[in-house]
């Protein structure tokens, strides 16, 4: 038995729920140690990957007029209404 909290609830005492029973327990890294995520490695990873403002050139960057821009949205607006 267990004290289960859910939010908006009571707390009440519950059975607990044998996990190894559960149809995708093989999925887990408790089955397989080989699929636990190393959380560290993982956004190393990811923060390498994205390029920062800093590294990219003056000229990688368009300026549009807001106004061009607003009266472009408009229009396809009005395209997709007829459409």
């Amino acid at each position: 038995m267990c004290i289960l909290q859910i939010r908006g609830e009571r707390p009440f005492l519950s059975k607990k729920f044998d996990i190894e029973g559960h149809k995708n327990y093989k999925y887990l890294s408790d089955f397989d140690n080989s699929r636990h995520l190393d959380v560290e490695a993982f956004l190393d990873k990811t923060n390498n990957t994205d390029i920062s403002k800093a590294e990219m050139q003056k000229d990688d960057w368009n300026v549009v007029n807001a106004s061009i821009l607003s009266s472009k949205t408009k229009k396809l607006k009005k395209e997709n209404v007829n459409d």
